[in-house]
């Protein structure tokens, strides 16, 4: 269903027109090593901002990233009255992208969200992500509470090496970015995964990796400390999605 029908309100946070208001930069993984780039340009005679750049997976044990995002913590936007998150996208690559929602706490809210669009610069696609759609990132695997709407601190757009095809060229250019009230009952915009599936994937990662080093074990040292090693690079690639945010966090300061 086609949710803009039933859009009853909408404050646009970031339009086509920039610079856009946050201190928005943008920050990519040759901070850790590598050859990604990430660019964040805006374009006034078309009312759009294009996010692009190069995704490199080889050279940095496949945790390549590239990211563009609102700096300082002194940014406070209240969207309590709202249901939902709009994005609406020119022309698109169909590559898995992240939005991140960030209160006071020393961690983001997210999901994901993907658009094939080759008609043109000037044919926009919608994508609308409820906020319930959005998930926490904290990995103490402590109860979290619900993200603060009245207390935002910042947004931001990543693309991350989930797989090969992330991998080389990407772009996204972007009409605006909005929050909406819905009162609809109408499912998020279909993404590819979810930030919670994400979690779950890395969990069973983790419990693979550990019952094959204790299987393992059972051997003669020399096997076993080739397989400890393998099983802890497994995990270390899980992982490498909160160790990019970390990263863009501690640039903040």
């Amino acid at each position: 269903m086609d949710c803009d029908a039933h859009v009853t309100q909408r404050k646009v946070l970031f339009d086509g027109v920039g610079p856009w208001v946050g201190n928005w930069k943008a920050t990519n993984s040759r901070v850790v090593d590598g050859i990604s780039y990430a660019s964040l340009d805006h374009y006034d005679y078309m009312q759009q901002t294009e996010f692009h750049g190069w995704l490199d997976r080889q050279r940095i044990d496949c945790a390549a990233w590239a990211a563009i995002h609102t700096m300082g913590h002194y940014n406070v936007w209240g969207i309590e009255d709202y249901d939902a998150i709009e994005i609406v996208l020119g022309k698109s690559d169909g590559k898995i992208y992240s939005i991140v929602v960030e209160d006071d706490r020393p961690y983001g809210f997210e999901t994901t969200f993907s658009a094939q669009n080759a008609k043109g610069l000037a044919t926009p696609t919608r994508r609308f992500i409820r906020f319930d759609r959005l998930q926490p990132q904290s990995k103490d695997g402590k109860p979290v509470e619900p993200l603060k709407l009245d207390d935002i601190r910042g947004f931001g757009v990543w693309i991350k090496n989930t797989d090969e095809t992330q991998e080389g060229a990407f772009s996204l250019n972007i009409h605006s970015i909005s929050v909406v009230k819905l009162p609809c009952s109408c499912p998020s915009s279909p993404g590819p995964y979810n930030a919670l599936e994400k979690q779950d994937g890395m969990k069973d990662k983790v419990k693979v990796a550990i019952d094959t080093v204790r299987d393992q074990m059972k051997m003669s040292n020399t096997q076993a400390q080739e397989k400890l090693k393998d099983a802890l690079d497994g995990m270390k690639d899980s992982m490498k999605g909160s160790l990019a945010q970390a990263v863009v966090r501690m640039a903040k300061k």
